[in-house]
């Protein structure tokens, strides 16, 4: 629900829901994917005053930043804080907030020095399913995957070659909330693929620019897999 704490480990074993991270290159984007459904926004390398800006717009929904805000002077215990419920991508940052950290990969997350439930670490959805049988929460770029499968010919991070469409443009990594790979149909045809599988196997977040569309995709998943709770109890009489 929004509001609550951050957990992604725990959020998938409770409900089922994989949690869906927003890109967010702009504060209108960050307040967009809000609206369409996002659990977490990810603002980023966003400036201290936008990301603050943004938290009291929307102070129930927790947010994911490059650095986390307890250093900024902004403010002591107000709403520019980032806290238990947010994801940072910086280790002193997480212990300094008791945020959770969003590690780059397991050795990262093996050294961090937090408790497993505060981790996430971002792999390839090759990577996925022996991340998750090891117990890692994982989380799944994919907008990236879906740009380096279109770019390389891979398979979401796997070295077999097959056809491929044209090379995605964009940043190789989530670093300001831009997205690795195209806006076409084809290409957010990808993500969506990329989306459902990694939502199948078990990740515990996905992150995306396409907020409307890949939360639909997870849903669908979900409901498919059997754990998504019904929208409603509808009680029909012979």
């Amino acid at each position: 629900m929004p509001g609550d704490v951050v957990r992604p480990d725990l959020a998938r074993q409770r409900s089922g829901r994989t949690l869906l991270i927003a890109a967010a290159a702009d504060l209108a984007a960050a307040s967009a994917a809000v609206t369409a459904g996002a659990d977490v926004v990810d603002l980023g390398a966003m400036p201290p005053a936008r990301v603050a800006r943004f938290r009291r717009g929307h102070p129930e929904v927790p947010i994911c930043t490059d650095t986390g805000l307890t250093d900024t002077g902004l403010t002591d215990t107000g709403p520019g804080d980032t806290g238990p419920g947010d994801i940072v991508r910086d280790r002193r940052a997480a212990l300094a907030a008791g945020a959770s950290l969003l590690c780059p990969g397991r050795d990262v997350a093996s050294s961090a020095g937090l408790p497993p439930e505060r981790l996430l670490v971002q792999a390839s959805v090759a990577d996925l399913p022996e991340l998750v049988a090891a117990g890692w929460a994982v989380l799944v770029d994919a907008d990236q995957a879906a740009g380096a499968c279109a770019e390389s010919g891979t398979n979401a991070g796997s070295r077999r070659r097959h056809a491929a469409g044209p090379p995605a443009t964009g940043t190789a990594g989530p670093v300001d909330g831009s997205t690795a790979a195209g806006t076409g149909t084809a290409a957010i045809a990808d993500i969506l693929a990329v989306a459902a599988v990694s939502g199948w196997l078990g990740a515990a977040a996905v992150r995306t620019s396409h907020v409307a569309a890949v939360r639909r995709a997870l849903d669908m998943t979900a409901s498919i897999a059997g754990v998504r709770p019904p929208a409603a109890a509808v009680r029909g009489l012979a």
